[in-house]
């Protein structure tokens, strides 16, 4: 039997999670723009590899503009900092 170090499932899991939540993203985005854009706005219907193309058009402006950021523990200590004390 081979056994496994407990960490390296870690990274694994959480590029299957990434892919899955990519995918449901992009299934929202198909069905939503397929319900509403057509029938309220009058726009085409959208093919499932145009929804990849937008969410992926989407997720590039969005890092662009500096909202979407790698969730790491690096990050999180960067931002938090140090703690200040008062002088006082």
């Amino acid at each position: 039997m081979i056994d496994h170090a407990p960490h390296s499932t870690g990274l694994g899991k959480a590029i299957v999670l990434s892919i899955g939540c990519g995918i449901l993203a992009i299934i929202a985005l198909h069905w939503s723009w397929n319900t509403f854009m057509v029938e309220i706005v009058g726009l085409k219907q959208l093919a499932f590899k145009h929804s990849v193309a937008l969410f992926l058009l989407l997720m590039l402006v969005a890092g662009a503009l500096g909202w979407v950021r790698g969730g790491g523990r690096r990050d999180r200590d960067e931002v938090s900092g140090p703690a200040v004390q008062d002088a006082a």
